[in-house]
């Protein structure tokens, strides 16, 4: 199996990029310094991140003197850094420049994951702001001031990490790190943090100051994990993630229990209150956090209840009165609202088949019917899968770049063998050497042998769906 990150440098593994910008000698020399202890950093705790740094140094051609004492001094920390890491230069990657600073942040914004400044805060503010597009997608940008006594979190501080990269700069150099953000500096929660740290996709992205803003004002959250989604251990660690911010908070592994905390009377313990109790039970200032792969719980409000909660949410209560749709309509109106955010677990595993040239329209447009007929969001994606043969295929590749973090890429030996011992009993009748794949790849099948070998899963959430060109299978992760 070959795993590839949908990243810049498209490497087998995860890669941060880091720009470094320096402007005069004493810039460079502790740029060369914060070089070193990221490496050093990242070497220490993260075996699986590949670290790509470049440090981007300005050349006046017009001061050829400037140029050779640069020239210079590169060259004596080039040598300091070999010494000191048992490195070749080349590992080392400067790169100069000639056009305004300005003009070359402006085509590299989007290439690398954080941009380090050692120089003026308002400079800086004035050279990235053209280019700021979203908190989810913006870059971390840090700046230090030539003395290195200040590390600044200036962008992106959550999301975009560069609190964090920061507090490890600052340590690293005995400065002071500067982070801003008001849920940081009061130790409150914060939904965007909280979706980084378990790798859950924000849907609603605008309400992220909302949420935040409620979290300072102590207000109530409410959560929805369905139980069939996600481990012991994951619930577990979401709700050792509260306890450590100090929150009171109720993790809902169905929806009757969701129900019963918003008041939405489906089960007869529910009836049999009164009104009073009713109102007690519920903040009206809750926050709703739903943290599904499921498109919309609403579908399931009828189609996932059964027997007499179904029978009771789609007729009468036991005072005779028809309460089913103001129970719909009640969360209606609270996922409406800024109460209500989605969150997506990055569960679900992809499987694709396709002839050569598939395009990726219609890649998206099967993916898209097939989630929607089952409820599920394509923002849970977390990978997609498929034979190694179908690495060159565009339409793939695309649809992975928008969709997913990685794909996994397996051979016909892996699929095959994977079949006939673990996989006996699951596939479609087709999946034989009689099967027109077998003819094309050498492989029984693709779309399913792949979604369960990059799942570790043994069964499928949604079996092979073929329409067109394209072949589908999804599911759960392990």
């Amino acid at each position: 199996m070959t795993r590839i990150f949908l990243t810049p440098s498209g490497k087998g593994k995860k890669v941060k990029k880091i720009a470094l910008f320096p402007l005069t000698k004493s810039g460079i020399i502790l740029s060369f310094k914060v070089y070193s202890c990221i490496l050093g950093e990242y070497e220490d705790s993260n075996k699986d991140v590949s670290m790509n740094m470049d440090v981007f140094i300005k050349i006046d051609v017009d001061e050829k003197s400037q140029n050779n004492d640069f020239n210079g001094l590169i060259n004596e920390l080039k040598k300091v850094w070999q010494h000191n890491h048992n490195k070749d230069n080349n590992d080392l990657n400067i790169k100069p420049y000639e056009m305004p600073l300005s003009a070359l942040i402006g085509r590299i914004f989007k290439e690398y994951d954080f941009f380090i400044f050692f120089f003026a805060l308002g400079a800086v503010i004035r050279i990235i702001s053209p280019f700021i597009a979203s908190k989810l997608c913006d870059p971390g940008v840090i700046v230090v001031d030539e003395r290195g006594n200040f590390v600044i979190s200036a962008l992106a501080g959550h999301i975009g990490g560069a609190n964090e990269l920061s507090k490890i700069i600052a340590n690293r150099i005995q400065a002071t790190a500067v982070i801003t953000t008001a849920t940081d500096v009061s130790g409150k929660f914060a939904v965007d943090m909280f979706s980084k740290k378990f790798g859950f996709y924000i849907e609603n992205p605008d309400d992220i100051k909302t949420a935040n803003k409620a979290s300072l004002n102590d207000e109530t959250f409410i959560l929805y994990m369905p139980e069939e989604e996600f481990s012991r251990t994951e619930f577990q660690n979401v709700e050792n993630y509260f306890i450590n911010y100090g929150i009171d908070i109720k993790i809902n592994r169905s929806f009757e229990g969701l129900a019963q905390d918003i008041n939405l009377n489906i089960n007869s313990d529910i009836r049999k209150k009164d009104k009073k109790d009713k109102k007690d039970k519920r903040d009206e200032n809750a926050k709703l956090i739903l943290i599904t792969h499921k498109k919309d719980i609403l579908r399931d409000t009828k189609d996932g209840l059964t027997g007499k909660d179904k029978e009771h949410m789609n007729n009468v209560d036991d005072s005779g009165v028809d309460n089913g749709a103001d129970n719909i309509n009640n969360l209606n109106s609270i996922s409406g609202s800024s109460s209500f955010f989605y969150l997506r677990p990055k569960h679900l595993i992809v499987g694709i088949g396709c002839n050569k040239d598939t395009s990726f329209k219609e890649i998206e447009e099967f993916a898209g019917e097939i989630f929607n007929e089952h409820n599920l969001s394509l923002n849970s994606i977390r990978n997609t899968a498929t034979i190694d043969i179908k690495n060159k295929e565009k339409g793939i590749a695309l649809f992975s770049e928008k969709y997913a973090d990685f794909i996994d890429y397996y051979s016909k030996e892996e699929i095959n063998d994977f079949m006939e011992t673990v996989g006996n009993g699951i596939f479609l009748p087709d999946a034989s050497p009689n099967s027109s794949c077998f003819k094309y790849t050498g492989a029984y099948s693709v779309c399913e042998p792949c979604a369960l070998l990059s799942s570790k899963n043994k069964e499928l959430l949604i079996c092979k769906k073929e329409k067109g060109n394209v072949t589908i299978a999804v599911a759960l992760a392990k």
